[in-house]
């Protein structure tokens, strides 16, 4: 007798876990923060869109590279401990800074997490950009020492018995 023999599996299973993986990879790329998991040594295990573009590498460029080495050195001396604390602690909130890879650096808050992988312990790290939010700061200290400045000088001359026209008439003919 000559005959074929098949057979046949159903991979539904297998399909409906791909298709969520594929779902849940689109919306960690989809997140506008920056989204890394590193193991406690600091080598990147994953990095969405985000992580990838505010740092200015194409897709997949930042997994194997070591944090420390896209820490500005401030930060990159830091580090160890940090990935201590988290260990420690389980979930920390903390200002860093990062290079692109232009060179040029910016800075980012950090809320890290630890998580674990197969029984290996990872940090989730999701991280915003605050390099504007920075500057804005930079800008009111400058503004309060000014305020500050003009208030001594307010005060000095109501004790010399000045008024701030005089003063000023007298800055403006120096």
């Amino acid at each position: 007798f000559i005959g074929t023999l098949s057979f046949g599996m159903d991979i539904t299973d297998r399909k409906k876990a791909e298709q969520e993986i594929q779902f849940k990879g689109k919306l960690l790329d989809a997140a506008a923060d920056s989204i890394l998991v590193h193991d406690l040594s600091g080598r990147i295990v994953y990095a969405n869109r985000n992580a990838e573009e505010l740092r200015g590498y194409t897709s997949g460029c930042l997994i194997g590279k070591d944090l420390h080495n896209i820490s500005t050195q401030e930060y990159a001396q830091m580090l160890n401990e940090r990935i201590e604390e988290i260990n420690h602690k389980g979930e920390v909130i903390f200002e860093s800074a990062h290079y692109r890879s232009d060179g040029s650096s910016f800075s980012i808050e950090v809320h890290a997490l630890l998580i674990e992988r197969d029984g290996e312990k990872l940090i989730l790290r999701i991280g915003r950009d605050i390099t504007e939010r920075k500057k804005a700061e930079h800008q009111i200290r400058e503004r309060m020492k000014e305020l500050r400045a003009f208030f001594s000088l307010a005060e000095i001359t109501e004790r010399e018995g000045l008024s701030l026209e005089e003063l000023y008439q007298e800055l403006v003919n120096v």
